[in-house]
This record gives structure tokens, sequence and C-alpha cells, in this order.
């Protein structure tokens, strides 16, 4: 879809493109012959001579400076070429202006990031309304290049989710406060909540609008009953005839919201590393998938989303048979505007003094919880997250269904 309205495909459907074509066409002809006749003008050879005395040799068919006239004649080729090839591109560059500039004049909205904003066929055009989506994900530096262009703005946004990404933490307390919150908290009299959402089974929904926005989120009919007995190729649970009860549990298509408690999981650190794994997780997220696969449902709507780097590594490698084609790994991060019909979220952390990293970040576990349609399964340990107030808070909300299952009985399990 982006791809049919994007500026290269504009531009194959222009009216002058044909004439286009054959001036690109005209110009790599010209840069073969300039490669295959000429000789390229290097300072070696050029020895101080000016395009026209090398020129004006070739001419009159004279060497100079112990240059043969055969060198002094291909430089000269190169040159009338390389004068050719440049005359031509300036052409190009102004039919191609002209082009873009009709398309855009004919346009009704037109799209961009932050930066393609600022790009050169933008320069002083003028917009009736500039709508940033995503608005709080961008800097204010980004920020500013679409509004140069705009009369009225609107942004689109949550607060709730992710901020910029700012790699320097000395720049990260300016940049990492956006335009949309800055904004926010001087109009608060300006502020719209979207409140009905498309995505979410209700259920799912509800620890989400609970826990981060007052309870006013509500599902539409649309996708507040749905199911995962909604989706195309569930043939359900009894297809599987050896289905652990931990597993049958979980994959209930009456229970949306599943937390399924690994209570003897570990977390590790590789030498040297800053990310975090488990492994006990990866195989219950191993177990969960081969399942759903066993049940009929396409690899394609299921997504797997980890925290932790090295935890996405490790998933991902358990993943990489074709037989998962088309599950997707990733970080919250990468996640984030992304859903699928059935999301797993492994949170990896595990030890005794319920130390739980970045974790803490309320912004990240309310993208995580939030990329699921039907069915959000969430894979951590219980003991750990309860000793944080957030977690405990999120737990005990009444849509999570909470199954528990061991390292024991993942390793006398096998039901494919």
């Amino acid at each position: 879809m982006v791809k049919e309205v994007s500026i290269e495909q504009k531009l194959m459907q222009h009216g002058y493109y044909g004439q286009l074509k054959n001036m690109l066409e005209e110009r790599e002809n010209l840069i073969e012959l300039r490669e295959k006749e000429g000789i390229r003008p290097v300072p070696a050879l050029r020895r101080g001579l000016t395009d026209a005395e090398i020129i004006n040799l070739a001419t009159q068919g004279r060497s100079v400076r112990g240059l043969p006239v055969r060198i002094v004649k291909g430089m000269a080729r190169w040159i009338e070429k390389e004068a050719k090839i440049r005359d031509l591109s300036d052409q190009i560059d102004q039919l191609r202006r002209k082009m873009i500039d009709e398309i855009i004049d004919s346009a009704d909205i037109v799209c961009a990031t932050h930066i393609g904003a600022g790009i050169d066929y933008m320069k002083n055009r003028s917009f009736d309304c500039v709508i940033m989506d995503e608005a709080t994900q961008a800097t204010p530096p980004a920020q500013l290049i679409p509004m140069l262009l705009g009369k009225q703005y609107v942004f689109a946004g949550d607060p709730n989710q992710l901020p910029p990404t700012i790699l320097s933490k000395e720049a990260e307390p300016v940049l990492g406060k956006t335009l949309f919150e800055i904004l926010m908290n001087i109009h608060p009299d300006k502020v719209v909540l979207l409140k009905r959402q498309y995505r979410m089974n209700e259920r799912i929904m509800l620890i989400s609008s609970e826990l981060f926005y007052n309870g006013a989120l509500e599902a539409d009919k649309s996708a507040a009953n749905r199911t995962v007995e909604n989706l195309k190729g569930w043939r359900g649970l009894n297809c599987i005839e050896k289905l652990p009860d931990w597993l049958r549990e979980a994959l209930v298509p009456d229970e949306p919201a599943i937390f399924i408690d690994v209570e003897d999981s570990k977390e590790e650190q590789k030498i040297g590393a800053t990310s975090w794994l488990n492994k006990i997780e990866a195989t219950v997220v191993k177990h969960v998938v081969d399942a759903l696969i066993g049940c009929g449902l396409c690899t394609d709507d299921i997504g797997v989303i980890t925290p932790y780097e090295d935890q996405k590594i490790l998933l991902r490698d358990l993943f990489k048979e074709e037989l998962y084609k088309g599950v997707e790994v990733h970080t919250v991060d990468g996640f984030q505007g992304r859903e699928k019909e059935v999301i797993i979220v492994s949170l990896v952390r595990a030890n005794v003094k319920g130390r739980i990293g970045f974790l803490v970040d309320r912004r990240r576990l309310n993208v995580a919880i939030t990329r699921a349609k039907v069915k959000l399964i969430v894979v951590g340990n219980l003991a750990t997250l309860s000793q944080n107030t957030l977690y405990k808070n999120l737990l005990k909300h009444p849509s999570w269904h909470i199954v528990k299952v061991s390292s024991q009985e993942l390793l006398l399990q096998e039901f494919l």
C-alpha cells in the first residue's frame, strides 16, 4: 500500500516518465562510452593542464609535457563526455523536480517522516494542517522540521508508551521530553483522549486501561469478544493428544489474558554482558508456540516479545526452523506500533531479591501488554515480579488467569 503512493511510484505514472526514462538511459550510455573510449584525466596525467587546454591539444593532434597524443585525445574524449553527462544530469534533475512538484501540488495529503519533511522538494511549501503521528516518539528538533511547513498542528501519540530513543545520557533529560508532552502540560484543555480501541479483546484492554488510563478505555464491539476460536485455522485443543494440563489451561480460548508463573526459572547473564536471558522461560515460550501451531494457528498470527536483547537472540535461535516461519520475535521496543493476534511476552527476570532492572519502566510494560488482539500470554517469575509495586498491581487485575509450571514438568513434556 505504501509503495503504491510513494513518490517513486507516482513518478512512474506521470506523463513525463517516458521522457525521464529515456534521459536516464541516455546518461547511462554516455557513462559507459566515457569509461570505454576515454581516459580519466587524473592529476598525474593532466600535469597542470586545464580542460580547455587538453581539448585544444587534442584538436591539434599535439603531444605535450611528455604525454603522447593518444593519452591527450583519450582525456579530451573523457572531458567531453563528462560535460554532456553533467548537462544531461541537470536536465534530469529539473524534469524530475517539475514532476515531483506537480505530484505534490495535486495531492490532498502528503505523508513523510519528520526528517523527510525537510527534503529539498518540500522546502517553501505550506500546508493547512500538519498531523504528527507517533508524536511521543520523536525528539523536539525532529518535530520542528514538519512544523515549519504548517499553519495548524495536530499531535497524535501516547505518553504512556515508549519515548524517543536517546543514546546520549547527557542529552536524554532535554531531548527525551517531546513537544507532545510539553504542549500537553501547557494546554491540558486541548488534549483529547481517544477512548475507543479496535485491537484488543476487552479483558486484555482492561488491564492496561485500569493500570495506565484510569479505566477510560473502551473496546469496540468488533474486538471486544474475539478469541482464538475466531481465528482462521484454529482447530481447538483436542487436536493435540498429549497436551499437558498447564498448557491446556493456558490456551483455553475463554481466557484471553494468561500469566504463566515459571516457579523455578533462573535469570542468567553472559560474561561481560549487560542484558539478561532466561532459558527456562524460553523453553516455556517454545512449548506455547508449538501448541498454538499444533492447534492450527497460523504462524503469522504469533508474536513473541521480550524486554531483553539476549533473550531475543535466544528465542530467535529456537524459532529459526522453517516450521516457525512467520513467528516474529522482537524486543518490546521493536514491537511498538505493531500487533499480532496472539502475543507471548517473556519477562526474563527471576531472582530472590526482586531485582527487575528496566522492567520498572511503566511505558515499556504498557507497550508489551497491548500488542495482542485475542490472546496475551505473559511468562515470568511471580515471586520476583510481585516484589515490585507496579507488577504487584498488574498481576492482581481480575482479567489474569494464572497458570503455574515448573522446570521438572517441562523436562517431562513431549506432546508433538
